[in-house]
């Protein structure tokens, strides 16, 4: 593939999640050596039955590239790539490092299990003063929408 100017290259449509399909991961990822256009894919169905995956650009109409040839030029270009051995601790480092920060973000399942427990107990002391008369309709209702929030953004 020739290289394009990055003036001239124009901006990549990006691919919604909903719409990925492994076939055609690197839908919008490549640029049409012709125009600068993204290219995005297609499939077309053989007298078999059997579908074929493209990759093409959809601006120009020049490039048109079997998805399969495309899948494996960048596997083989993946495959030559070694990683020193420094540079792969550091990397593990700065991975683990983050995997660590979003776990701290998280709450441990049974830290969540014990405060949706005291929550359900809030309700039932809710319903017990309500049933007593000691607290009124309206402060009851929202007490216990409240908890019934919480706990459904604990689940």
């Amino acid at each position: 593939m020739q290289e394009i100017p990055a003036e001239n290259i124009r901006a990549k449509k990006k691919v919604d999640a909903k719409s990925f399909k492994e076939e055609l991961a690197y839908r919008g990822l490549m640029i049409c050596d012709n125009c600068g256009y993204s290219l995005t894919c297609s499939a077309s169905t053989s007298k078999t039955g059997k579908k074929h995956h493209y990759y093409l650009c959809n601006n120009c109409g020049v490039v048109r590239i079997k998805a399969e040839d495309v899948h494996n030029r960048i596997e083989n270009i993946m495959g030559e790539i070694t990683i020193k051995k420094n540079s792969k601790l550091l990397y593990d480092g700065i991975i683990n490092k983050i995997i660590g920060i979003k776990n701290l973000k998280r709450k441990p399942a049974d830290k969540i299990e014990d405060e949706i427990k005291q929550l359900e107990l809030r309700i039932r002391n809710s319903e017990d003063n309500f049933a007593d008369g000691r607290i009124d309709v309206s402060p009851f209702n929202n007490i216990i929408n409240r908890y019934r929030k919480m706990i459904t953004g604990l689940r």
